[in-house]
C-alpha cells in the first residue's frame, strides 16, 4: 500500500528530491498504478510478481530524476575533429 502511495506521487511528476507536489499528477500516477495492477491479475500472473514490477516502474522512475543520468543521456558529447 505504501509503494502504491509513493509510486504514485513519483509517477505524477512529483520529484523525490522534494519539489512542487501536483495533484492532478498524483491522480494520472494513481489510475496508472490501478491499470498496472489490473493488466498483471488479469494475465494471471502470481501476486508476488505484482510488487517486483512496481519496484522496477519505481527504480526507473528514479533512474529518470536522477540529475546525473539526464545529463549523461542528455547532453550532446563534444566531438573534437583532427586537423591533417
Amino acid at each position: 500500500m505504501e509503494l502504491d502511495a509513493i509510486l504514485a506521487v513519483a509517477l505524477g511528476g512529483t520529484s523525490l528530491d522534494g519539489g512542487r507536489f501536483s495533484l492532478i499528477g498524483t491522480l494520472i500516477g494513481a489510475l496508472i498504478i490501478q491499470t498496472l495492477t489490473y493488466a498483471i491479475y488479469s494475465l494471471g500472473v502470481p501476486p508476488e510478481i505484482n510488487l517486483v514490477v512496481k519496484a522496477l516502474v519505481f527504480f526507473s522512475v528514479c533512474l529518470i530524476q536522477s540529475e546525473r543520468l539526464r545529463s549523461m543521456l542528455f547532453t550532446p558529447a563534444i566531438h573534437v575533429e583532427e586537423k591533417s
